[in-house]
C-alpha cells in the first residue's frame, strides 16, 4: 500500500489483520496531551532522590497508571491493591499546534518526489518549531544525578 496522506496510515493500520482487526482513529488537536511533562523536573513523575517530605524517591514504586476516558487526568498508584482509595492523579495538558524540527521538515520535503502531488501541500504546510529534533524515548534519566 502506497503511504501518502496521513489517512493511509489509518487504512494501513485497520487492513494490517483479517481477524480481530485492529481500530485506528484519526487524532484532532483536542485529543493530544502533553505526557512528556510527567517526567520532566517539576512534574510528578521526575525522577530524583528525594520527594517533597524528603524521602527517598523511586519511580519503581508506581504500580499503576490509568487514563479514563473523559477526563484530563493521569491517576496512579503505588500499590496494586483494588482498593480505590489508594489512586493519586494529576492533570493533564494539552499540547495546543503540533510542530516538528526544521530538520525534520527538511527531511520530510526531500521525500516529495515519493509522494502523489496531490498531496505535497500538506507537508509544505507543516509547522515547525526552533527546537532540536529530540526523540525522549532515548533520553536517559540518571536518578543519581544532583539537580
Amino acid at each position: 500500500m502506497k503511504i501518502n496522506h496521513l489517512n493511509d496510515w489509518i487504512q494501513l493500520v485497520r487492513m494490517a489483520r483479517t481477524e480481530h482487526r485492529f481500530t485506528a482513529e484519526k487524532m484532532e488537536m483536542d485529543n493530544v496531551y502533553d505526557f512528556a511533562f510527567l517526567g520532566k523536573k517539576g512534574g510528578p513523575f521526575y525522577v530524583k532522590k528525594v520527594d517533597l517530605t524528603g524521602k527517598k524517591y523511586l519511580w519503581m514504586p508506581i504500580q499503576w497508571l490509568q487514563y479514563r476516558n473523559g477526563e484530563v487526568k493521569m491517576h496512579f498508584k503505588t500499590t496494586l491493591e483494588e482498593n480505590t482509595n489508594f489512586w493519586q492523579s494529576v492533570n493533564l495538558k494539552l499540547i495546543g499546534p503540533v510542530t516538528i524540527s526544521q530538520e525534520k521538515k527538511k527531511d520530510i520535503l526531500h521525500l516529495l518526489p515519493l509522494i502523489d502531488s496531490a498531496f505535497h501541500d500538506f507537508s509544505k504546510n507543516l509547522k515547525t518549531n526552533n527546537l532540536e529534533p529530540l526523540d525522549l524515548d532515548l533520553v536517559e534519566i540518571n536518578p543519581d544525578e544532583e539537580d
